[in-house]
C-alpha cells in the first residue's frame, strides 16, 4: 500500500510502488524445443521475459571479452559482460559456448533441460552500473556468432516432484545430453 511505498521512496531516493502479481496469473514458457516438459504439460514463468533460467559461461564471457579488446582495444571488464547478460545460472570452467550443444544437464542432483540459446537483444550494450549504452558486445556477438546473435542458454526444471529441490553455488554442472543438430 502507500505506506509501503512512501517507506521505499524515501529510502531509494526515487518513486517507488509496491506492486504484487496475482497469484492466479500464469504464462507459459516462451522459447521452445523438443525436450521434456512439466507434469502439466507447460513450464510457467513469473516474472521472467521467455524461460525461467538462463545460464551463462564464464568461459564463453571471457571469449567474447577477448574478441572485443582484439577488435576495438576496448577493454570490458568480465564481471560488467557477465550482468550484462543477466544470467540467473553463471557457471565456470569448460570450452567457450560449449553449452550451446547441451539439450539437458544436471546441476547438482537437479536434472534441467535447455530449451534452446539465448537471442541477445540491445539491452546487453547498457552497463548495469552506469546506465550508458554502447555498441558492445552486440557488434562483437553479431560478428562472431552470426544474425540470431546467441549468448547462453535457457533452461527449464521439471517440478513434478514435490520434493525440496535446490541447486547452489559450488554444485557440479554435467552435461547429460547434448543437442542431434
Amino acid at each position: 500500500g502507500s505506506k509501503a511505498s512512501d517507506w521505499l521512496t524515501t529510502f531509494l531516493g526515487r518513486p517507488c510502488r509496491l506492486v504484487r502479481q496475482n497469484p492466479n496469473s500464469d504464462r507459459d514458457c516462451k522459447v521452445g524445443q523438443e525436450g521434456g516438459v512439466s507434469a502439466d504439460g507447460r513450464f510457467s514463468l513469473s516474472l521472467a521475459n521467455e524461460s525461467p533460467y538462463l545460464l551463462i559461461s564464464r568461459s564463453s564471457v571471457k571469449e567474447l571479452q577477448q574478441q572485443i579488446s582484439s577488435n576495438n582495444s576496448q577493454v570490458v571488464p568480465i564481471d560488467d559482460l557477465v550482468h550484462r547478460f543477466r544470467g540467473n545460472i553463471v557457471i565456470d570452467g569448460g570450452w567457450p559456448y560449449e553449452e550451446d550443444e547441451w539439450s539437458e544437464l544436471m546441476i547438482g542432483q537437479q536434472l534441467f533441460q535447455s530449451r534452446g540459446r539465448c537471442s541477445r537483444c540491445q539491452m546487453v550494450c547498457l552497463d548495469q552500473s552506469t546506465g550508458q549504452r554502447n555498441k558492445e558486445p552486440l557488434m562483437t556477438l553479431l560478428r562472431i556468432r552470426g544474425k540470431k546473435v546467441p549468448f547462453g542458454i535457457h533452461l527449464v526444471h521439471n517440478m513434478a516432484d514435490t520434493e525440496l529441490q535446490r541447486i547452489q553455488v559450488g554444485d557440479e554442472v554435467i552435461p547429460v545430453a547434448m543437442t542431434t543438430s
